[in-house]
């Protein structure tokens, strides 16, 4: 009985010197022992194909603090599900949360947050970017279907598309200037139909002669 309760005294001097060693160690190294209570200080978006059939969902890589704001992907991996069309993201699985398209924007609050792909059997429609005669760059690529009544919002220039002589100055319906236009950050209704919107472009302010020669329209040319 004695060789049992000083036995026991042994094991529980160990527990109690490893312990104190599992604490000093904690404390060297900068950081309390007792991680439970520990607070997350970084949040991270996840996308969720929700059902999908193909494709991949985008991965966002940023460790995002809390307030910072999160530009919304679109489809760049070409997801797909059967009978649907891909509308966009959305904060529930059901659809019945906040809708999100493409390029939207929102403030990341104390938690993770996973968007959903949005999937519909209604009929939905495509925005086509037109670099309209630009020399180089690329014309921005939208990989979201929108049903009739959605928002779509409007990109800039990211791409650098580039007319010599000209400034990009927004999008147009037309490819002669003389529709819509829309500039970046703008939302346009979408119809029922697919829409191409093309690269608008004003002409720069030359001198000739100390005449002032101003281009307003797309392509042309004049002589004072």
């Amino acid at each position: 009985m004695l060789n049992i309760f000083n036995n026991s005294r042994w094991f529980i001097s160990v527990i109690v010197f490893l312990n104190l060693i599992i604490q000093l160690n904690s404390c060297i190294n900068g950081s309390p022992p007792d991680i439970i209570n520990s607070t997350k200080l970084t949040y991270t978006v996840y996308y969720h194909a929700n059902g999908a059939d193909r494709g991949m969902v985008p991965v966002d890589n940023i460790n995002y603090q809390k307030g910072d704001l999160v530009t919304v992907q679109g489809n760049p991996y070409n997801l797909s599900k059967a009978g649907r069309s891909f509308t966009g993201w959305n904060s529930q699985a059901d659809g019945n949360g906040l809708n999100f398209v493409q390029g939207e924007t929102f403030f990341i609050g104390s938690f993770d947050v996973i968007l959903y792909a949005r999937w519909s059997d209604a009929l939905s429609f495509t925005v086509t970017y037109n670099g309209n005669g630009a020399y180089t760059g690329v014309a921005p690529l939208d990989t979201t279907t929108y049903e009739p009544g959605m928002r779509v919002l409007i990109p800039g220039n990211a791409g650098r598309l580039y007319f010599p002589g000209f400034s990009f100055s927004g999008w147009n319906t037309k490819s002669d200037g003389t529709g819509v236009t829309y500039t970046q950050g703008q939302y346009m209704t979408m119809g029922s139909c697919d829409v191409i919107l093309y690269a608008r472009w004003i002409g720069n302010i030359y001198l000739y002669n100390f005449y002032s020669v101003a281009f307003d329209t797309l392509y042309s040319t004049g002589v004072m």
